[in-house]
């Protein structure tokens, strides 16, 4: 039974694939022309803005039927006004989290090299014009710190800042990273922060040494997936008035609170 539920939730994210690449090729096919041959009727109309809003409307929904086909019941309450250039950071549980912020914003992601090798995840991140980061080489990272800078000018950023998943673990001190909240800092950027809980607080975690495709196999085959998302969002006053380590410890605690509030919204469901 289970297993025929994990194979019907195949067919339908090969259907949304198909669907998202048709979507895609239409709008390059209508913006292309205008836009090289007459860049300033493309200006005038801000035809790129509208053309990148298109690209965001469309990937945010098919994360959403994504979302749904893998049996992900979602529910995301978030404070402040969230914008499409800032800073957003969050708890890493699982692959399922790209997948439920990517329903709600239209985020970019910066992600460890290793994830190019991961089927469903890499391609999220591709898509959403992420950047990849080998963390043990300090080149990347103060390049991966420009692309940061520069980004926020243009899109909204998502980083995990501990770097890897923990099942339901608050963040320590010790492996919270400071990097993306200096890069938000020097640009003057706003920050999202965020916590996810998972009802399925045994299976839900991808930690440690956990294989992705039976993995992922095993969350098709469940009837469904209850994940809480709760986020507090930080003007660039708040951001700048706290400092890189001040904030950066302060984000650490909002997410721990974030966290604890997502938990009880799961108890608290029918």
């Amino acid at each position: 039974m289970y297993r025929l539920l994990g194979f019907i939730r195949i067919l339908l994210l090969l259907a949304g694939l198909l669907f998202l690449l048709t979507c895609l090729i239409f709008e390059f096919l209508i913006s292309f022309p205008v836009l090289a041959i007459d860049s300033v009727l493309a200006k005038k109309f801000q035809l790129r803005k509208a053309l990148k809003s298109c690209f965001d409307i469309t990937k945010i929904y098919f994360c959403r039927y994504w979302a749904y086909s893998l049996g992900v019941r979602l529910k995301t309450s978030v404070k402040g006004r969230v914008e499409n250039e800032m800073l957003l950071v969050a708890n890493h549980v699982s692959y399922l989290d790209i997948i439920c912020l990517s329903s709600n914003f239209p985020v970019s992601y910066m992600a460890k090299q290793e994830v190019k090798s991961w089927a469903i995840v890499s391609q999220i991140v591709k898509l959403s014009g992420g950047v990849f980061v080998k963390r043990e080489d300090n080149a990347s990272r103060v390049r991966a710190m420009f692309q940061l800078i520069y980004g926020f000018r243009r899109r909204a950023i998502c980083v995990f800042p501990e770097g890897t998943t923990t099942a339901h673990e608050d963040p320590s001190k010790e492996t919270w990273n400071l990097g993306a909240f200096a890069a938000a800092y020097r640009a003057g950027a706003s920050v999202l922060v965020c916590g996810i809980s998972y009802g399925d607080r045994e299976f839900a975690p991808w930690v440690g040494d956990d294989a992705f495709v039976p993995h992922l196999w095993a969350t098709m085959c469940k009837p469904s997936n209850s994940v809480s998302l709760f986020g507090q969002v930080y003007s660039k006053q708040e951001v700048q008035a706290m400092g890189i380590r001040g904030f950066g410890e302060k984000a650490r605690q909002e997410v721990i609170r974030l966290q604890n509030l997502a938990e009880m919204d799961l108890r608290e469901r029918p």
